[in-house]
């Protein structure tokens, strides 16, 4: 369902807002780039700011809205200018987030994988480098809140992957401010 009806907005200037079921049971903002089998990517709005690219898995949403709100918020991009920033990203068309991570580790490109649990357990938030994916494993070169590679690479499942993240300002910035990876090896 949830595939057919993201199909519509795919690459038009159509604000949906997606929410996803429960433990998340939060809302996406934002424009829909692609839809693949498994996970569509969204360029994320916050407020009038451009937030980078989220993918979330299709199983995952429960509900979507694109309506009068979602039209009037179009009105107001396209007054303040700010429709400049609605660009898809230079990415494949991708069917599955591991598609989209063996891109991203070929492009040495910095991402944001999370692992999000239900309210009693503890979620993953990891940013750096994917370094290898080895069957449904990948592998994580991470950075920590101080700018510093932490030493030991982070395995993670695929199947627990629940949301991922490309080209926001929280990485742009960071990336400006932590040491090359070279410089660590």
């Amino acid at each position: 369902m949830s595939y057919i009806k993201l199909k519509e907005y795919e690459g038009q200037f159509r604000k949906v807002q997606i929410e996803r079921v429960e433990p998340f049971g939060d809302y996406i903002n934002g424009f829909v780039q692609s839809v693949g089998k498994e996970v569509v990517v969204i360029q994320q709005f916050h407020d009038f700011y451009c937030e980078g690219y989220g993918v979330i898995r299709n199983k995952d949403i429960s509900n979507i809205r694109s309506g009068e709100y979602e039209r009037f918020f179009e009105k107001m991009i396209k007054g303040e200018g700010i429709i400049d920033c609605l660009k898809a990203p230079l990415i494949p068309k991708v069917d599955t987030i591991r598609d989209l991570l063996v891109f991203f580790m070929e492009k040495k490109e910095y991402v944001i994988v999370e692992c999000e649990r239900d309210r009693d357990e503890e979620s993953t938030f990891s940013c750096g480098l994917i370094s290898e994916i080895e069957g449904d494993t990948i592998w994580i070169k991470e950075f920590d809140a101080l700018g510093n590679w932490c030493e030991e690479e982070l395995g993670v499942e695929l199947s627990e992957i629940t949301q991922m993240q490309f080209q926001t300002p929280y990485l742009s910035i960071f990336s400006k401010y932590i040491p090359s990876i070279s410089d660590q090896e």
